[in-house]
């Protein structure tokens, strides 16, 4: 995994994300970097993206437009942290 954090997120929150995504896929974190294709695991369900979702809302403190809850916004670990960037301006 790559430690590129990008501006809006610190290594940690980062970590976290990664071991969130992999306890809800079911998958180990180690098998997870920054744009692994959630997908393509064949754990990536509506169910999985809800409780993701529940999780940047809950402890993260966002509030996610509907319109950003997509599956694409979903597919890796860097396009949720672009999710948060957006859902946090």
């Amino acid at each position: 995994m790559s430690s590129r954090a990008g501006p809006d997120k610190s290594p940690m929150e980062v970590r976290k994300l990664v071991e969130v995504v992999a306890q809800t896929l079911d998958i180990e974190a180690t098998e997870i970097g920054m744009d692994t294709e959630l997908p393509a695991t064949g754990r990536l369900d509506s169910l999985a993206i809800v409780s993701l979702v529940a999780f940047l809302e809950d402890e993260l403190g966002l509030k996610l437009p509907v319109h950003e809850i997509i599956p694409e916004n979903f597919a890796s670990v860097r396009r949720i942290v672009a999710l948060v960037k957006r859902a946090r301006r």
